[in-house]
């Protein structure tokens, strides 16, 4: 017995070491479990993965976890569910660092790494975004990137979830509603456009009368809007709007310190300076003592004491004074003549700019350019476009297929297939959006935009609903438009004064404007309100032919012609096949011959022309045997009736036209020279020129004398 008690101890001794070792070494036993698990998930048997992994959850949180999220995340067993699978990676992660190291080690080919755990998460939130695009809305975005911050589609969830919040304040269209875009997001893409879009509303509130006292208020309450240069811009334009002396000069006291205070300085001295000449720079002088460009009036000084005009010899061109005299050899191919002291050239059959000292100041560079005004000039270079100053300064880079002109300082300009608008100073004002762009006349610009025409403002806004095929501007406030083949008013405020049933609406004339309705013309008054009603013929070219002159039109009455006043009365009864245009002495057609009446219907002179023009002052122009010359009030021709053609060019000057050439006449009568000349035309404001093969003279219109090249 005491063997067989020794050998029971024995045996319990042996089986305690036993469950001793077995335990010293349990993480062995518990890891290779988990190992098992992972093994079964790579064959696919997910029900064995499963069971191991939750049987040693307690124990292996981190590495359970993270098996059990593969098996939830996949679709291709019993237990994917996507909800699941985001718990259990989310807890993967929170034991991955509790875990040892030697079991990180041991577990690191089944992906349980920090990484591994970041991949699977990612791929878990890609399933959520699948079905985040699917509700798009700025919410289901929101959502998503609060809770999956981790996501590969983050970026893209918060450029869609901003793409809709900013369509949603862009239907707002307040200022409130792209607020609340910037307060949610104002790291977004989309935050710089709307904070343009608050900019631009505030600044459009505060300034809606556009009155000087408003944009001043602007100025002061918002120094950091980007609009206070265009609001100092609309000060400088409205305290200078009547663009005189006066008006400058109180700028310049008013606002010293504005960016637009030399502009003023310049604008005030062309203005001054009308008639360009030495005694009126050393006046500017006296009189501006703080004007900051005293160099320029040292240079002015020297080259306003020269008048020059352009002369050829030879196929060259040079320059000579207004006596004739030679002062520069002829070296140029063209010449123009001085705009604002600079003068086109052509040399090589490249443009540059001369000065009155005939020193070149902008290199021959040039296919082609306009004459300087206000400072700038049009340039064409190797087919695209640009603007320079008169110091050759490129103000608008040569990138443009298209330059208007400046009016009310801005341009429009395109540079592919659009046109936009820009600022002297070659800012872009207005986005290139339009098909075709016109000038600025009274705040506004006729553009096109596919086949509709609408008006923008300055700052680019539209100022009709885009569905008029015709807009054109009458007056400031009144507009004709047209959806198709009938035309009607409208006002700037969108009221429609009258209906799109009319025919053709003409241009406003002296408070009235003509239209024609199913064959007949009739006046409205300047408001858009019917003032003569359609009761007269409708004629070709009606819009050029009835109009208001002197406070008369002549219309057609039952096929005859007659004269009416504002009252629709009819001061010369509709008797006469055809009147001229109206005059104190009219030119009327009875059967097949034209003579002159008077406004009191008195005949004046009997029909006995075959063409006639109603009298320009004391004469008219005639024809009679297929020949034209000019008579006198007495019809008495003072410009014999023997020329193929006759044109008045300026007052009390014709042009007349024979198989010899071109002559020019004096009202009188008076041959202005023998010579025939091949072209009679407006050099400027002051001269004709006059060209034939021996080369040009000019006339003087104010002093009436002819200036030719001394030999």
């Amino acid at each position: 017995m005491e063997a067989f008690f020794v050998s029971e101890n024995r045996m319990k001794k042996a089986y305690l070491l036993i469950i001793v070792c077995l335990l010293s070494f349990s993480p062995s036993l518990w890891g290779k479990s988990v190992e098992d698990a992972f093994e079964a998930l790579k064959i696919y048997n997910y029900f064995e993965a499963k069971r191991l992994f939750e049987k040693k959850m307690k124990k292996t949180p981190g590495a359970c976890s993270y098996g059990l999220a593969c098996i939830y995340s996949r679709n291709d067993n019993p237990f994917y569910q996507i909800d699941s699978a985001f718990a259990c990676i989310q807890r993967a992660e929170k034991y991955f660092a509790s875990t040892k190291e030697k079991w990180k080690e041991r577990l690191q080919k089944y992906q349980y790494t920090e990484l591994g755990i970041l991949e699977l998460k990612r791929k878990i939130s890609t399933v959520y975004y699948r079905g985040t695009l699917q509700e798009n809305t700025e919410e289901a975005y929101q959502q998503f990137l609060k809770a999956h911050p981790w996501a590969n589609e983050r970026f893209d969830a918060i450029r869609k979830r901003d793409s809709i919040a900013f369509y949603d304040a862009m239907i707002g269209n307040s200022i409130s509603s792209f607020q609340t875009f910037l307060k949610k997001y104002p790291d977004s893409q989309y935050a710089r456009m709307a904070q343009h879009e608050v900019d631009s509303k505030v600044y459009q509130r505060e300034t809606k009368q556009k009155k000087l006292a408003d944009y001043l208020k602007f100025i002061k309450n918002y120094p950091e809007s980007p609009y206070i240069p265009d609001a100092e811009k609309q000060v400088f334009q409205l305290q200078t709007s009547l663009n005189t002396v006066e008006s400058y000069e109180q700028y310049i006291r008013n606002f010293p310190n504005s960016r637009y205070v030399e502009q003023a300085w310049k604008k005030l001295f062309q203005i001054y300076m009308y008639d360009y000449s030495k005694a009126r720079i050393a006046s500017f002088r006296e009189k501006y003592p703080d004007y900051p460009f005293q160099e320029d009036l040292d240079q002015e000084l020297v080259k306003a004491s020269r008048e020059l005009l352009p002369f050829s010899d030879g196929g060259k061109f040079g320059w000579m004074d207004r006596e004739g005299k030679i002062v520069f050899p002829a070296e140029y191919e063209l010449l123009s003549i001085h705009h604002e002291g600079l003068a086109m050239a052509v040399h090589d059959g490249k443009i540059g700019f001369v000065d009155k000292n005939n020193e070149l100041q902008i290199a021959f560079e040039y296919d082609d350019a306009t004459d300087f005004e206000g400072g700038l000039s049009v340039v064409e270079k190797e087919g695209k476009m640009g603007i320079i100053d008169r110091s050759g300064k490129v103000i608008f880079d040569f990138v443009f297929e298209d330059i208007g002109s400046f009016s009310e300082g801005m341009v429009y300009a395109q540079k592919d297939s659009l046109y936009a608008y820009y600022d002297r100073y070659g800012n872009q004002v207005v986005a290139e959006k339009f098909d075709e762009a016109f000038s600025f006349q009274k705040g506004l610009a006729l553009v096109v935009i596919g086949e509709f025409q609408n008006y923008i403002n300055q700052l680019g806004n539209p100022q009709f609903p885009n569905q008029f095929v015709r807009l054109n501007q009458i007056s400031e406030g009144l507009f004709v438009f047209s959806n198709g083949d009938k035309y009607g008013l409208i006002s700037k405020d969108l009221e429609v004064i009258q209906v799109p049933i009319y025919d053709q609406i003409a241009s406003l004339s002296e408070g009235f404007i003509a239209f024609s309705r199913e064959g007949k013309i009739g006046f409205f008054d300047e408001s858009g309100q019917v003032a003569i009603p359609p009761i007269y013929d409708e004629l070709l070219n009606f819009a050029n032919v009835v109009s208001f002159t002197g406070g008369f039109a002549r219309v057609r009455f039952n096929g005859k012609f007659g004269l009416i006043d504002d009252q629709g009365k009819w001061i010369i009864p509709a008797r006469y096949h055809a009147l001229g245009s109206v005059s104190e002495r009219l030119a009327f057609q009875q059967e097949d011959k034209w003579g002159y009446l008077g406004l009191n219907h008195k005949e004046l002179i009997a029909p006995t022309f075959d063409e006639a023009e109603s009298f320009d002052g004391a004469t008219a122009i005639v024809r009679l045997e297929g020949n034209y010359g000019v008579i006198d009030t007495l019809g008495r021709a003072v410009i014999p009736i023997t020329f193929e053609r006759v044109d008045r060019v300026y007052d009390k000057l014709y042009v007349c036209s024979s198989e010899q050439g071109k002559q020019l006449f004096f009202e009188d009568g008076t041959l202005l020279s023998e010579e025939h000349y091949d072209q009679i035309r407006m050099f400027s404001e002051e001269l004709l020129i006059l060209a034939n093969s021996k080369g040009v003279a000019y006339f003087d219109l104010l002093e009436r004398r002819l200036i030719k090249k001394q030999d």
